[in-house]
């Protein structure tokens, strides 16, 4: 698009210029010493036409690429201001994962030691109960045995906690009835039983 506008511009431009550069050129081929409507003069004017003409193309393309590479300067630039975004938010999303990672363990950990002191809890009540049965199963047994002690003090009571044992019964004979059985088989010994 460019080069289509300098190259239009360019034709344009001709045609103003013409007139104008070949006076130039005739007042410097004659200050050089070259006799005016010859064809030496016409061929020193051509040739410094000519050159003056290849200086204005090669600085007009000079020119045109000077641009072409701004141009590609700044959309290295760009390109390199679009990478260096991206970098940016990843290592921003990389660092926000880092974060949420560590605040994810820290909740771990902080769950962990909750949940240790919550078992540690548990284990102290579990022990304050025990010690606090057992101390109520010894005030008991103190208190039974002082009861013991007290009762103990009341004349009878010690016969009526411990009576006299009564006489064992005398043994009873029991008579049995046995029997001889055989059997029908040869050869085989009797059998003897009791009830």
């Amino acid at each position: 698009m460019r080069i289509a506008f300098f190259i239009i511009t360019y034709f344009i431009c001709i045609p103003l210029g013409n007139s104008a550069d070949y006076t130039f050129y005739k007042e410097t081929c004659s200050d050089i010493g070259f006799t005016p409507d010859t064809d030496p003069f016409a061929e020193c004017v051509l040739e410094f036409y000519k050159r003056d003409k290849i200086t204005k193309v090669v600085k007009e393309e000079k020119q045109q690429k000077n641009i072409e590479i701004e141009l590609e300067k700044k959309r290295q630039f760009e390109l390199e201001n679009l990478r260096a975004k991206q970098r940016q938010a990843q290592y921003d999303q990389d660092k926000r994962r880092a974060e949420i990672q560590r605040q994810r363990q820290e909740d771990a950990r902080a769950r962990q030691e909750a949940n240790r002191q919550q078992e540690m809890l548990d284990l102290e009540r579990r022990r304050y109960e025990l010690e606090s049965r057992r101390a109520q199963q010894q005030a008991d047994a103190i208190d039974q045995q002082n009861r013991l002690k007290y009762l103990q003090m009341i004349p009878g009571f010690v016969d009526m906690m411990n009576p006299a044992p009564a006489p064992a019964p005398a043994p009873t004979k029991r008579t049995m009835n046995c029997e001889s059985v055989t059997t029908n088989l040869p050869n085989s010994p009797a059998q003897i039983i009791c009830r």
